[in-house]
């Protein structure tokens, strides 16, 4: 049994994102400080897949529309944010929170006409730690969250057979994920031997994460989503 699939993609992807921050700082006390802030961030992705196959006159004219996709991402961010700053002697922490509002809108412009528009909210706080034990040894601890968009690969539901061994289709109903990041990090430094040591521990959690999923064909055709595999 032979299988030849003789057809030309044509894909072309391009994008801008513009970030703008502004930042207010006060003095609390003597050691403190007291901070506000306020960002817009605006990115675009627009990605242009076509598939064409051979109309058998050696010309790629035939548009194949199940393989093909015009699809335009939009992810705009506004963070507002209040910090507080202490450091005196030996002690050094900073906490932060910022309040993010999110918008993903996505535009499918071919095959189908879709527009799919949502709003996030999400609180992100962050702390950041230090603490000098002695004058050699010292003990930092960081917490932040942050919050990852799909790509515009990701979102794209439209079969990729560039690698026809490992398909690959999108999800337009993702949404975006939500990270925690804890470290902790410990150093000392004995200045008479020139040694150092140190300890580091880091971890992760992500709250919707965005992953992939995998479905193994066997020799029977596989039906996902109405696309045969």
């Amino acid at each position: 049994i032979s299988d030849t699939l003789d057809q030309i993609a044509n894909a072309d992807r391009n994008g801008y994102s513009v970030f703008g921050n502004l930042v207010y700082t006060e003095p609390l006390g003597t050691n403190g400080q007291l901070s506000a802030s306020s960002s817009y961030s605006v990115s675009k992705d627009n990605s242009d897949m076509k598939t064409f196959a051979n109309d058998y006159q050696n010309n790629y004219s035939i548009l194949d529309t199940a393989m093909s996709s015009v699809y335009e991402k939009n992810y705009n961010t506004q963070s507002y944010g209040l910090g507080y700053r202490f450091n005196q002697n030996d002690i050094n922490f900073n906490i932060n929170t910022n309040y993010n509002i999110s918008m993903l809108d996505n535009y499918g412009e071919f095959p189908l006409n879709l527009t799919t528009s949502r709003t996030f909210t999400s609180i992100l706080p962050s702390v950041n730690l230090r603490y000098k034990i002695t004058r050699d040894k010292n003990i930092n601890l960081n917490y932040r969250t942050r919050n990852n968009d799909p790509s515009v690969d990701q979102l794209q539901n439209v079969l990729n057979n560039r690698d026809p061994l490992q398909l690959k289709i999108g999800n337009p109903n993702l949404t975006q994920d939500y990270n925690h990041n804890l470290s902790l990090r410990y150093s000392s430094f004995d200045m008479s031997t020139m040694t150092s040591f140190f300890i580091f521990i880091n971890g992760t959690i992500t709250q919707d994460y965005i992953g992939n999923k995998t479905i193994i064909a066997d020799n029977k055709p596989i039906n996902y989503n109405d696309i045969i595999i």
